[in-house]
């Protein structure tokens, strides 16, 4: 899946990419050989918005460091939420919540459980249902 970028956030994804390129270790140096911009570090992984706008998966309990598409709704939310708040340049792809849409019932809208991220709804407070409320395309 892939957000809808503006030029604006293209360039400051590309830039924020080129700014990796010192960096030596770590997930952030992953992402600079990958030429993606880490946005959310998991258990197994990192997820990242390629300068296409596409959100992927990097595995990197494989050697060497597996990409894949991610397709999951949560997932995905994850992403848009964290890439929004991380880089202020990119706050535009925070999805919004539907019109007269329903609290999480597994957070009761505070997209976290305790200090976890919902699994529910991916810290949007809401459920997502398809990618394009999440402001994606395929």
């Amino acid at each position: 899946m892939r957000a809808i970028l503006t030029g604006a956030m293209s360039d400051a994804i590309r830039g924020r990419v080129n700014g990796l390129s010192s960096e030596k270790r770590g997930s952030a140096a992953l992402a600079s050989r990958l030429g993606v911009l880490p946005v959310y570090e998991g258990w197994t992984g990192v997820f990242a918005l390629t300068l296409s706008g596409e959100i992927i998966f990097v595995d990197e309990e494989v050697g060497p460091p597996y990409r894949q598409p991610e397709e999951d709704l949560v997932w995905l939310a994850i992403a848009l939420v964290r890439a929004s708040s991380r880089y202020p340049e990119l706050a535009g792809l925070l999805p919004i919540r539907p019109s007269g849409r329903p609290d999480c019932p597994k957070c009761h809208g505070a997209g976290k459980v305790q200090t976890f991220s919902c699994g529910g709804c991916g810290e949007l407070g809401w459920m997502p249902e398809s990618p394009g409320e999440l402001g994606l395309v395929p």
